[in-house]
């Protein structure tokens, strides 16, 4: 009965933003080889190419239904239940892991220990834009898969913190490519949406070459599948369907939406998980 409240909001908030919806693990080689301790960074990826609509379930009338209420009891249990529902702590638990392996980069790449030691001290508020940025969030965790396999060099964390300017706004530094600057839910979360991709002099060029490998090593397609720029419609169907979320579930909906870094267009498809051969005698860190 639940599930049938789901699956219509799921149709809707893909009929919302203009097809279907997916919800991609955290960025890696490519994002979905690559789990992080106490909890992923998000990516939406949208494609763009489902027909199917239906008519929302936005009313009172809706939510009123018993099947509605039995959806909203679950999202109460689980919100209330500490071992699922505390976003706060599990957001906690990232900052302060992404703060103490800035330190311990910094002890491996001396050449950049003065930028990886100011970060590990910033607060919360300097450290979140970072932590969600995808390039960044690729090239510090795979720094720590370096260091627990052995290897010693070849660091890039460091390298690319070095060459972002400071950005008082709390922007992340991919974030401060796209034109225009869209946040679909900002009441609920800090995700941006991949519109025109403009480094310019805000961020090096070099950035804007990693995001786009990154998108291309978890998107299959092609040519074809080269990211959709959304209209203004787009990106406020994206809010609508935000709205809708957290309407159904008014707990559970605001943090999951809490954890969306990115959100992108696509025609394409997620590519298959292949994992690369890891050096020997090492532990995998993508099945750990």
């Amino acid at each position: 009965m639940g599930s049938r409240v789901l699956g219509s909001a799921r149709r809707c908030l893909t009929q919302q933003a203009g097809g279907g919806i997916d919800a991609m693990p955290p960025p890696g080689r490519p994002f979905s080889h690559l789990r992080t301790n106490g909890g992923p960074m998000s990516v939406a990826a949208i494609n763009n190419n489902s027909p199917e609509s239906l008519e929302c379930p936005e009313s009172p009338e809706f939510l009123e239904r018993p099947e509605s209420q039995a959806v909203r009891r679950a999202d109460r249990m689980l919100v209330d239940d500490r071992r699922f529902g505390d976003s706060r702590s599990i957001e906690e638990r990232n900052v302060a892991r992404f703060s103490i392996g800035a330190e311990l980069l910094a002890e491996h790449d001396p050449g950049h220990g003065p930028v990886l030691r100011r970060i590990s001290r910033a607060d919360r508020e300097q450290l979140l834009p970072l932590l969600g940025d995808p390039v960044l969030r690729n090239a510090f965790e795979d720094d720590l898969v370096k260091l627990e396999n052995g290897v010693r060099s070849g660091f890039s964390f460091g390298a690319l913190a070095s060459r972002i300017p400071d950005e008082p706004a709390g922007l992340g530094p991919c974030e401060r490519m796209a034109t225009p600057h869209v946040r679909p839910w900002a009441d609920h979360g800090s995700a941006w949406v991949w519109t025109e991709m403009f480094p310019a002099d805000r961020v090096p060029g070099e950035l804007a070459t990693r995001l786009r490998q990154l998108y291309d090593g978890s998107i299959e397609g092609g040519p074809s599948a080269d990211p959709v720029v959304p209209g203004p419609e787009m990106c406020r169907a994206l809010g609508r369907g935000a709205r809708l979320l957290t309407a159904l579930l008014p707990r559970v909906g605001p943090s999951v939406l809490g954890h969306v870094s990115v959100v992108g267009f696509t025609r394409g498809s997620r590519r298959t998980a292949r994992c690369s051969p890891c050096p020997a005698a090492t532990r995998c860190p993508r099945r750990s």
